[in-house]
């Protein structure tokens, strides 16, 4: 009997033993820091424009492959350009700004960085989910302002945008709306024609460096704006760096434009193109680490367009 007694308390101890270690793994497992996703899916946060999936009708309209006309058109030069041509302001009179004018009342309340950023995110979401996670289209604008194009990346489908095309969406329908002046938007084909003005700054974005028709390119957004930040090559930005950005202010670095957005109070970044969102599933990125990515090659100079 005494020595059934020591088994069973052995026994006893043994799980009193188990029982604790299991206990103290469940702690550290739980209270561990979990690894935070570096991209954010849309039906994970709110957006003020809820943006609804193409009916088939819709998808067989507006589509990736929807082939764009052949044509000549006289640029601002005199001058023939023949190429194809995009027609974005028919998907954003007919698909968007009826979304839009249903948040009006909402929208116009926002100050001027949140309004963009509700526009940008707006605009990705709606491009995303008709014309794939690789929306680009080389000279796509989001009014069509651009000329003609005879080559590159999806030259000759329709619908589509560019780099800075999508960086500065936001800004150019909060003017074309009428929920912000002009004047208070550079990074807006209007905000940019008042500065080539007033500033004697020739428009040079088209093809061969022409005019066209005050559409801001690459070309032009280098030099607009003021200088909120530089990030030297192979330097990620700091913290406290991350802290002087806004929703709106681009990130430009040798020929390519992306954007700055805010969701949920975090600071993430997208773009048309490039190489940081394309590689992450089409999705907004954390921005600290999209631009400390973006910076791997080259110095990259985050500038603010809007006058608050």
């Amino acid at each position: 009997m005494m020595k059934k007694s020591r088994i069973l308390r052995k026994s006893a101890n043994l799980l009193r033993t188990a029982a604790v270690a299991g206990f103290a793994l469940f702690i550290l497992f739980s209270c561990a820091p979990t690894k935070k996703s570096l991209t954010i899916s849309y039906d994970d946060f709110p957006r003020i424009i809820d943006v609804p999936k193409p009916t088939p009708e819709l998808a067989a309209r507006f589509n990736a492959l929807t082939v764009a006309e052949l044509c000549s058109l006289k640029n601002k030069n005199r001058q023939f350009v023949r190429g194809y041509t995009t027609n974005n302001r028919e998907f954003f009179k007919t698909e968007m700004k009826p979304l839009i004018e249903e948040h009006r009342d909402e929208l116009s309340k926002l100050k001027p960085a949140d309004l963009i950023n509700a526009l940008t995110l707006f605009t990705h979401e709606m491009y995303r989910n008709y014309f794939g996670a690789d929306f680009y289209r080389w000279g796509g604008d989001l009014f069509d302002r651009d000329d003609p194009q005879i080559d590159r990346h999806r030259h000759e489908y329709k619908f589509g945008l560019d780099c800075s095309g999508f960086a500065v969406s936001g800004h150019e329908i909060a003017v074309e709306m009428g929920f912000l002046e002009s004047k208070d938007a550079l990074f807006s084909a209007k905000g940019f024609e008042r500065y080539c003005h007033e500033n004697q700054v020739p428009d040079k974005g088209g093809r061969n460096g022409t005019p066209n028709r005050f559409r801001l390119d690459t070309v032009d957004l280098d030099s607009l704006g003021q200088i909120v930040l530089i990030v030297e090559k192979g330097c990620p930005p700091t913290r406290k760096q991350m802290k002087s950005i806004q929703p709106g202010d681009l990130v430009g670095r040798s020929g390519h434009i992306s954007v700055i957005v805010k969701i949920n109070d975090e600071p993430y970044y997208l773009e048309s193109g490039g190489r940081v969102v394309p590689r992450h599933g089409g999705l907004p990125v954390l921005a600290r680490e999209a631009i400390a990515m973006f910076a791997e090659h080259g110095t990259v100079y985050i500038r603010r367009g809007l006058s608050e």
